[in-house]
């Protein structure tokens, strides 16, 4: 048991996209697979602001692992995400504002949040969005990211 994956970013296309990031997943224990795509474009209002729309796509295999005299017909699902975070430079605060498509969701699903960067790699992320049955979805997060 056990899961793969890969992962790859490269730069975008001219002045379309910034940033692109493929991921492929492969966890047969769950038989599932997911091949997603990220795009990104960063565009600076001024000296303090800027602004960052992403788009990531991914589609979903379910029954992955044939059985040996049985034809298996896997499970296709999608998910699209699509935001704009707004990030104030000297203050380490981003507003984010997004939705969210899948094929298990026959609707938009909006979400909104904050992130503040306390120090030295430590952040605190809020946000609120909506379920498929309309009911609010919150979250609140803490976490430390380090680099090397």
């Amino acid at each position: 048991s056990g899961t793969a994956w890969a992962a790859i970013t490269a730069p975008g296309v001219g002045s379309i996209w910034d940033t692109t990031a493929v991921e492929a997943r492969v966890d047969p224990g769950s038989e599932q697979s997911k091949l997603g795509t990220s795009l990104s474009k960063s565009l600076p209002i001024s000296e303090q602001y800027s602004l960052t729309l992403k788009n990531d796509y991914n589609l979903i295999q379910q029954g992955i692992v044939p059985v040996p005299g049985i034809v298996g017909h896997p499970a296709h699902s999608y998910e699209t995400d699509q935001s704009a975070k707004l990030s104030i430079a000297d203050t380490g605060t981003s507003l984010i504002a997004g939705q969210t498509l899948s094929t298990s969701d026959d609707k938009w699903l909006r979400k909104v949040g904050a992130e503040q960067k306390l120090f030295d790699g430590v952040t605190i992320s809020g946000s609120i969005g909506e379920t498929p049955s309309g009911a609010a979805n919150k979250s609140l997060s803490a976490g430390f990211r380090r680099s090397w």
